[in-house]
């Protein structure tokens, strides 16, 4: 997907980039909270503009290479009517929740590019109001594909602990409706939307960082 490949640009700029004095910490293992804003190229199949939203993750680093988080998502598309010959909702919105993993791909390298990761999650997904024939229906939702955590020098007067990060997300995301006819799609041969989502938010830990241990005195 061309579509999707272009909006990998930010994120590779970002790895090649940024400072390198300054990465994130592979071994915070605070919880940590990610609200961020989503953007969605929408499948042609949809009978819809392109897709925003939110979504929020929750999550805990468990070894230096691996993050595990739960997830919520939601997203409005607005309907191009002028694809359907009867009258149809002005929008749709779909809404999804489950569990993911982040995988870090360098994640003992001591420069910006250890905050590169590999995401992957599963969701179970609601749809209200489609256009088409089906307005509403349940569906399986995927995601896969890059993120970047880059490091902010921030704490907003104590307001957020240290440690606090950038996310940025391209992913590939599959909409598995499992259905014959919906949208603008007649031919029953394609029973998922296949789409790109790209997200931007902050990482934010909970709780202050955790201190070091204290060196023992030599006997």
């Amino acid at each position: 997907m061309n579509r999707f490949r272009y909006g990998l640009i930010p994120l590779m700029i970002a790895a090649s980039f940024g400072s390198a004095n300054a990465w994130a910490d592979p071994d915070d293992r605070r919880v940590y909270i990610a609200p961020m804003g989503s953007y969605t190229l929408a499948d042609d199949a949809r009978g819809t503009d392109n897709g925003y939203g939110g979504t929020v993750a929750v999550g805990k680093r468990l070894t230096r290479g691996l993050e595990l988080e739960l997830l919520g998502n939601f997203t409005q598309f607005d309907t191009k009517k002028s694809e359907f010959s009867t009258p149809q909702p002005s929008s749709m919105r779909v809404w999804g929740g489950g569990a993911g993993a982040n995988v870090y791909l360098f994640p003992s390298a001591e420069s910006a590019i250890n905050g590169l990761f590999l995401h992957v999650d599963v969701m179970r997904g609601q749809a209200k109001s489609q256009p088409g024939p089906v307005s509403d229906y349940s569906s399986t939702l995927f995601d896969a594909g890059l993120g970047y955590d880059m490091p902010l020098d921030m704490t907003l007067g104590g307001l957020f602990a240290p440690g606090v990060t950038l996310r940025m997300e391209a992913l590939y995301h599959i909409d598995e409706h499992n259905r014959d006819v919906i949208g603008t799609n007649t031919s029953g041969d394609q029973k998922y939307f296949s789409e790109a989502q790209f997200n931007i938010g902050i990482r934010i830990p909970l709780g202050g960082r955790a201190k070091p241990p204290a060196e023992q005195p030599p006997e």
